[in-house]
């Protein structure tokens, strides 16, 4: 007799486990199930957004991290150059949906200003381009390029990648250049006229734009 009784409690136990095993299984397959809806569902949303409202790109400007502004140098035949410089942080980045950008600008002056950019057509024009970091005195943290005079903290870095725009604007928009940096451009500025010259310059989260015009006479 206490056998049977020891026989149906093992049996019962058995049962229990088996119940809890098949609703743990069903528990989890309903999970996986809401989990696909729902990313089914974000998915719809964002097609529906792309199609009819676009990608949202917000900018504003940056005031608390320009400490950490590089600095660029721009030589045309040996010769540094003035230039603007437009950096755009990325903050915040979803593809086809939203982006979040902080902007800063500045200037900084070379040996030839803008206004002496001329040259003849045919003329050489080798263009190159490095890019610093900029330190402390102590050299332990950070500090924005603008108006740097040390040179000692000054780090030239190797981490930047760079395209090349040249755009002309003359009874509308002419590109006759546009893709990877290239040193030598004289061929690409045969027309007399003023000619946009921008590098773009990417490391990490910031993209920078590095903009002068030069003037074919």
């Amino acid at each position: 007799m206490k056998k049977n009784i020891a026989d149906e409690k093992q049996e019962e136990l058995q049962t229990t486990i088996k119940e809890i095993y098949e609703l743990e299984n069903q528990i989890r397959k309903e999970k996986k199930k809401k989990q696909i809806k729902l990313v089914l569902f974000i998915l719809l949303i964002i097609f529906l957004f792309k199609v009819f409202v676009g990608e949202i790109n917000i900018t504003s400007p940056n005031l608390f991290s320009q400490h950490k502004n590089r600095l660029y140098s721009v030589e045309i035949n040996s010769k540094s150059i003035s230039l603007g410089v437009e950096e755009y942080q990325s903050i915040i980045n979803i593809p086809y949906v939203f982006k979040y950008n902080l902007f800063s600008s500045h200037k900084y002056n070379g040996e030839v200003d803008d206004n002496q950019l001329k040259f003849a057509s045919g003329e050489k024009l080798e263009i190159n381009i490095n890019s610093f970091e900029c330190f402390s005195e102590d050299s332990k943290y950070k500090i924005s390029c603008v108006g740097i005079t040390n040179e000692n903290n000054i780090v030239k870095t190797s981490d930047t990648k760079y395209e090349l725009l040249i755009r002309k604007t003359s009874k509308g928009e002419k590109v006759f250049y546009n893709g990877e940096f290239i040193n030598e451009i004289e061929k690409y500025l045969t027309e007399k006229g003023s000619y946009s010259i921008f590098i773009n310059a990417k490391y990490k989260n910031v993209k920078s734009v590095i903009y002068f015009i030069i003037k074919i006479e």
